[in-house]
This record gives structure tokens, sequence and C-alpha cells, in this order.
């Protein structure tokens, strides 16, 4: 049986429960809404089935802003999660190339059935660990990575080790950016981000606003003004809606950020 927290958290119906080792993967239906978790009391993914490319959650918003620093030919998501992140990307390029790494065959599948997840000649689907999918990848060969590697009910450590950003570093392009999906963000001062400061020139922060950070992390500087980079996002998907244009004003450097301070 489901969880109390779980039945009341989703409010939906039920629609799929599946299985593996790593624990549950639910599908519930929520109206015009479809939602992915992990038995947990997080929504790992919703979907919007009348418009698969119209980003829902604000974080998955946020992390779409990174498209705006950078014209890719390569882009690689590692976390699959319900592919909405895949689903706006799709509907973005013709011909960008679209690897997506998923550790788990079994949310593979469940998107592909359930999620309307989208397949096409330049969309490539990877069921690895993402730290061994870094490790193969060579030098310079992908220009964003987009880093959304959570479990049931926490944010994956890898995300937070010096190995995997300086491998995120190794396998980026010159121009290259990478873009993490953060629960909490640790202290300035941290390990953390000495390694990020050491590897990447220009780093920047968007807080959604009683939920997540994420943070782009570019191997060059960007040139002017971060104004100057709205108006791209006006080729995303579902702009008029969304009004990126707007979010990307909430964009700030590291160095301008105010981090909370925590009581001694």
């Amino acid at each position: 049986m489901l969880s109390d927290e779980v039945s009341q958290f989703c409010r939906g119906k039920l629609i799929h429960r599946r299985r593996d080792k790593w624990g549950d993967i639910l599908v519930f239906d929520h109206g015009n809404h479809r939602v992915l978790t992990f038995d947990s009391n997080y929504e790992q993914s919703r979907l919007d089935k009348s418009q698969p490319a119209l980003l829902v959650h604000y974080y998955t918003r946020a992390m779409m802003l990174g498209m705006a620093f950078i014209e890719p030919k390569h882009v690689t998501i590692l976390g699959l999660g319900s592919g909405c992140l895949l689903q706006a990307f799709h509907d973005m390029f013709d011909e960008t190339v679209l690897a997506v790494v998923e550790f788990r065959q079994a949310v593979v599948d469940v998107a592909r059935k359930y999620f309307c997840l989208p397949e096409a000649p330049h969309i490539m689907i990877t069921v690895m660990d993402a730290e061994h999918y870094l490790k193969m990848m060579t030098p310079a060969s992908t220009d964003i990575i987009f880093a959304d590697l959570y479990n049931a009910d926490d944010m994956n450590s890898l995300q937070m080790q010096k190995s995997f950003l300086r491998q995120c570093h190794r396998v980026l392009t010159a121009e290259g950016w990478l873009v993490l999906n953060f629960h909490e963000l640790p202290g300035l001062s941290s390990e953390f981000f000495s390694v990020l400061r050491s590897l990447f020139k220009e780093i920047l922060v968007y807080h959604v606003p009683n939920e997540n950070h994420i943070i782009y992390a570019g191997k060059c500087r960007l040139i002017g003004s971060l104004d100057a980079y709205a108006s791209r996002t006006k080729w995303f998907p579902h702009n008029d809606r969304v009004r990126y244009d707007l979010l990307f004003t909430e964009i700030i450097r590291l160095k301008d950020y105010q981090f909370p301070v925590l009581a001694g």
C-alpha cells in the first residue's frame, strides 16, 4: 500500500506503480497533469499532457535559462526523470544532439510509456551511472551539461564531489556551461565552491522561491551585462506563457548572492 504521506501529497489517481531494486516508481494523473514520484513527498517531474514541451516546475524553467548563454550542438542531461527537459529541448532543436543519462532502466521505461518521451535520431538515452558516463566521455565533447541527479528524498551526493566538477569541466567545450540543480547551497567558503570557482570563470545563481537553487557555471566570462542575454529566451518553448525573459532577471552573479546567515 502507498504511505499516507504519498497518498495525501499526490492527490491524484495512481495509474502505474513499478518497483526495481532501488525502490518504487509511481505515476499519478491530476487532471491535465501527470506526475512522476519515487514514493516520497517530492515530485520528480510533472507533465502537462496537452503541451509536453511546457515546463511545469519552476526549477526546470530556471534550469532552462542556461540555454540563453550558448547555442549548443551537443547537450548532455544527467538524470531523466519523466523527460521534461528533454521535451523542451526537443521542441527547440531539430539537429542538436541530446544525450541523456539515466541510472535506472525502469525510469526510462516509465517515461517512454507514460510521459510522451520523444524519440528522434538526435536523441540518445543511455542507462548508466552518471559518474561512469562522464569518465567515458571524450574531452570537450559537449557544450552544456544539465545535472539533475536526485533520488527519492534528496540530491545525489555526486553533484557535490570535486571529481564530478572536474569531469564536467573536462568534457565541456571551451565555451561550455554546467547547470546544476541544488536543493540547498553549501556555504560560499565550502570546498564545493572553492573547486567550482577554480574551474569556471563565470558562476551565476537562481534561487527558486521556497525551492531549489540553480547554479550556472561557464568556462568563459559573459560579455557585458546579464540583461543582454535575456532576449535569447524568446526562442524557448511556450515563452509567451512562462515569460522566461522575466525569470531571467532573477539570475545573479555568485559574488552578489546573499547567503543565509546560519544560527550559531
